[in-house]
């Protein structure tokens, strides 16, 4: 069905029959996006399960929305439907550029061949920018 393929903003849900709940995560991984899922099931634990199985940014269990008024939780999706999360601990994060430092504390007291080699190669390289 065309429509299980798009990424409709708006009211819309589709409904689908399956068989067996491998072939509902079949279904519904079956697409290019996956900004979000609802998981509507009599049996918490099984749509637990199914809801982790969904390549999905966000996902809901039988409920649609109340993770959309929460604004502390990461919202965000995976494949075509976006990269990175906003909002919550995860969005701050997508903010700030990270960067290691390391440095050597003992460097002038204790040279070893390693770092006889980078004097080497800074010398070598000085002056060119």
């Amino acid at each position: 069905m065309r429509l299980m393929q798009e990424e409709a903003f708006g009211q819309i849900m589709p409904i689908m029959k399956f068989s067996s709940d491998e072939e509902a995560i079949r279904l519904a991984n079956d697409s290019k996006y996956g900004l979000g899922c609802a998981v509507f099931s009599g049996s918490q634990r099984r749509a637990r399960f199914i809801a982790s199985q969904l390549h999905c940014g966000v996902a809901a269990i039988n409920d649609f929305a109340s993770n959309y008024m929460c604004q502390s939780l990461p919202f965000g999706g995976v494949k075509d439907s976006g990269f990175g999360r906003f909002a919550g601990v995860e969005g701050l994060r997508a903010c700030c550029l990270v960067k290691s430092v390391v440095e050597d504390r003992w460097w002038p007291l204790i040279k070893t061949k390693i770092g006889l080699h980078f004097n080497v190669i800074e010398l070598s390289t000085s002056g060119r920018h």
